[in-house]
């Protein structure tokens, strides 16, 4: 039986090279040896860090007329969309506000009120109207250190109340040691009127303006350029180099795109 094993062997070996033969014997050691048996994967999943609660009452209108209410709500519109969106940040139901009475004055805080509803933050705003701008003052309050986090004071006209709640939202991010992302601007090539053209837009892909136009080679999809008219506007003609020189502080996404 050995000589007849040894034999098999021989004839096995002798029919391949040195390489070939190596290589078969080692996979029938692997096999033999349980390598490539099925293992069991096991994935662990732990929960993430919990969201903040945070309370964003309604904002108090100090002229009382229907523009600086308009522009109260949309702000708090805003502001709330964008806390929704960070994942961070958790908004009570504005049923809890109910139970405290809401706010009266964005200076005076009751802390224990806003604790018993389990918030961590409060944000607190006054919307004004001064020579046809919106006066917008913004308060971030700390409400278990019982303290003022931030102040801010806005002006804008009708058509930046957007911006100015993305700016608030952003010096959230911040207090918190998070990247500021909500006034961040995304800039890409359309041809939708038939040229290609540039346009930009707020990162929730709200608030859509056109740049200007250009012309698009087809090889050239990534890196248009502008034509020599609008070199006067940008300083240079590659347009994605000069879009995030003219935006360097806004822009956190250039896709070019059909």
């Amino acid at each position: 039986m050995k000589r007849r094993i040894q034999a098999v062997f021989s004839i096995a070996f002798s029919a391949l090279n040195r390489e070939q033969g190596i290589a078969y014997f080692f996979l029938l050691f692997l096999a033999a040896s349980g390598i490539f048996a099925q293992q069991e994967v096991v994935l662990k999943i732990s929960e993430g860090t919990p969201m903040i609660p945070i309370a964003l009452p309604d904002f108090i209108d100090r002229s009382g007329s229907p523009h600086a209410q308009a522009a109260a709500a949309e702000i708090h519109q805003v502001l709330a969309d964008d806390i929704k969106y960070s994942r961070i940040f958790q908004l009570l139901p504005k049923s809890d506000y109910d139970l405290i009475g809401g706010l009266a004055t964005a200076d005076k805080i009751n802390f224990k009120d806003w604790e018993g509803i389990q918030a961590s933050l409060l944000i607190a705003g006054e919307v004004r109207e001064d020579s046809g701008h919106v006066i917008f003052d913004g308060i971030i309050y700390d409400v278990k250190s019982e303290r003022l986090s931030i102040r801010k004071r806005y002006q804008a006209e009708k058509n930046g109340l957007r911006l100015v709640a993305h700016k608030m939202d952003d010096e959230l991010l911040k207090v918190h040691g998070e990247k500021p992302i909500f006034t961040t601007k995304i800039a890409y090539v359309s041809n939708r009127d038939g040229n290609d053209e540039i346009y930009m837009m707020d990162y929730d892909s709200l608030n859509l303006y056109y740049v200007f136009a250009f012309t698009l080679a087809e090889t050239d999809m990534f890196h248009p350029r502008a034509p020599s008219s609008h070199t006067n506007i940008f300083g240079e003609r590659n347009i994605i180099g000069s879009i995030i020189s003219l935006f360097p502080e806004t822009l956190s996404l250039v896709c070019a795109g059909r």
